[in-house]
């Protein structure tokens, strides 16, 4: 297929070293969109020549190879990727996912009638499975909330960016992250723009062993800390020792790091910070301190059989704060319903699509 002079979208995919089967399949579900009018930016970051042979296998105008000298890794291979891009927007892929056919076509509906949208996301259905990760988030006031405790990055490939915003506020990925560098993203584009999350799912997204390695590595750890830190200084300012850091970053995995003692005082003080800097809206941002405390000590127990969070003032605080539980049933207890509801719509949308 021919491009037209001037793509809307800019479709941005990195590859190395990525299984030849896997790529075809990723590359197919891009050419295939129901919305046609993109550019398909594939950056060779000096992968196999097999890569190559299967990417130049399609005879379609729109592909457009860059070859890097030398290899860059993802981060840089990235920015290099927007500065080359012509598009109004900026459409996220991996080499082994695939998109949803229609996946352009509900993004760019979205964000033509939302400009104020600096990213759009949406739901991830994890190839082979009917699970989904979902960022179940309403209000951008909640996904900047969520987004403290690392708990509501959006699904990488699944974004679409804004590429006027982006440029406008010279923010472009962070090359001193390797790990974790849409984290530090998100964090640079909700200083200047919203952003939101389609409550559909839009890709399928493949988990293997090197992937899952990476997840859990000591630098995926240090990369998504050192965003951490940034979204914290507003609250705690230059008192962000290693050991609250360390602390604030073990919330959200429910694996215990030191005391519930220190837990509480550091919950204690990020509310009462937040009370007289009004950074937050205070009953939210205490809403949402509470429920992941909660969250915390639910995984603490079914992850890692420690109970210590039961020991926390603010376990119960928050049990007994009646008036929290719509929140809380909002984004924790119906997940299961929301997921299934997605699924089946997701289904339904392959059978009409066949």
């Amino acid at each position: 297929m021919e491009m037209k002079s001037t793509p809307l979208i800019s479709v941005l995919m990195s590859v190395y070293k990525t299984d030849n089967n896997f790529l075809r399949e990723s590359i197919e579900s891009i050419l295939n969109q129901t919305y046609e009018n993109f550019e398909f930016i594939i950056i060779d970051d000096c992968t196999t020549e097999e890569n190559i042979k299967t990417i130049l296998s399609y005879d379609d105008s729109r592909i457009r190879l860059i070859h890097n000298e030398f290899n860059l890794g993802l981060t840089k291979s990235l920015n290099k990727a927007i500065q080359l891009a012509n598009g109004k927007y900026l459409a996220r892929m991996d080499s082994d996912d695939i998109s949803e056919l229609n996946r352009f076509e509900k993004q760019i509906l979205f964000l033509e009638k939302n400009p104020e949208v600096i990213v759009l996301g949406g739901y991830a259905q994890i190839l082979g499975s009917n699970k989904i990760f979902m960022s179940r988030v309403d209000h951008f006031e909640v996904l900047k909330m969520r987004m403290l405790f690392f708990a509501c990055a959006l699904v990488h490939p699944t974004a679409m960016i804004n590429k006027s915003l982006l440029m406008h506020h010279r923010i472009q990925y962070d090359e001193c992250i390797k790990k974790a560098q849409d984290y530090m993203l998100w964090t640079d584009c909700m200083s200047v723009g919203k952003i939101a999350v389609l409550n559909e799912v839009v890709l399928q997204y493949r988990i293997h062993e090197n992937q899952a390695s990476i997840a859990g590595s000591d630098e995926q750890k240090k990369c998504a800390m050192i965003v951490q830190k940034k979204l914290l200084q507003p609250l705690l300012g230059g008192s962000i020792t290693d050991e609250i850091q360390l602390l604030h970053y073990s919330i959200i995995s429910g694996e215990y790091c030191t005391s519930i003692k220190e837990y509480d005082k550091h919950i204690s003080t990020l509310l009462r910070i937040n009370n007289e800097l009004l950074i937050y809206e205070p009953k939210k941002f205490k809403k949402e301190c509470y429920y992941m405390w909660l969250v915390m000590s639910i995984k603490g127990i079914v992850y890692h059989r420690d109970f210590r969070g039961l020991y926390s003032t603010y376990f119960w605080k928050a049990l007994f704060h009646l008036d929290f539980w719509t929140y809380y049933f909002r984004y924790f207890l119906t997940a299961p319903f929301e997921e299934s509801r997605a699924v089946k719509k997701i289904k339904k949308g392959r059978k009409k699509a066949k």
